[in-house]
């Protein structure tokens, strides 16, 4: 018989919650890179792209887990007033001269901050080296170390000698 069919309701909500959670962010990161791009922020657009499809893979990754579960009595995830979605921070600490190494480090602190409101939501007294949570893991690894990879932007990179105009 297969684990994850008898698996704990916490864990299955966490599953649950970790697919709306991860889509949102993908389709987040996905408006962003267009908005870059409008912005001619090329690299930093094309950066969040790699964000989005990262996220889409992680989204069928935990469909694949949560294939042989019974989702259907799940309420849906919701956040507390003072809670920001995923989708708020990640706009909320976006700017338009936003460099790729910003871009990667906002994926990790938001994956993070993430992963953290979802454990405090949820009664993770179970195994916590759940196939969910390895692979959790291993995606926060892999921005670590897509981040260390990337040059780190100068103090003065939000700095525009000729800013957008703004129409009233």
């Amino acid at each position: 018989m297969n684990s994850t069919a008898t698996a704990p309701h916490s864990h299955t909500a966490l599953i649950s919650g970790s697919i709306s959670l991860k889509a949102e962010m993908a389709e987040c990161y996905a408006e962003l890179a267009e908005q870059l791009e409008n912005c001619n922020n090329s690299e930093a657009a094309t950066t969040f792209h790699l964000l989005a499809q990262h996220q889409q893979q992680h989204v069928q990754e935990l469909e694949i887990l949560a294939a042989d579960l019974d989702l259907s009595q799940l309420s849906p995830l919701t956040f507390n007033v003072d809670q920001e979605s995923p989708a708020d921070d990640i706009n909320a600490n976006s700017h338009y001269l936003m460099t790729p190494y910003h871009a990667v480090e906002l994926a990790l602190n938001v994956e993070q901050s993430t992963l953290k409101a979802l454990l405090s939501r949820i009664d993770m007294e179970k195994d916590l080296h759940s196939p969910h949570q390895q692979e959790h893991a291993q995606h926060i690894q892999t921005l670590r170390q897509l981040l260390s990879t990337l040059p780190q932007p100068d103090n003065h990179w939000d700095e525009d000698l000729d800013p957008p105009n703004l129409d009233d």
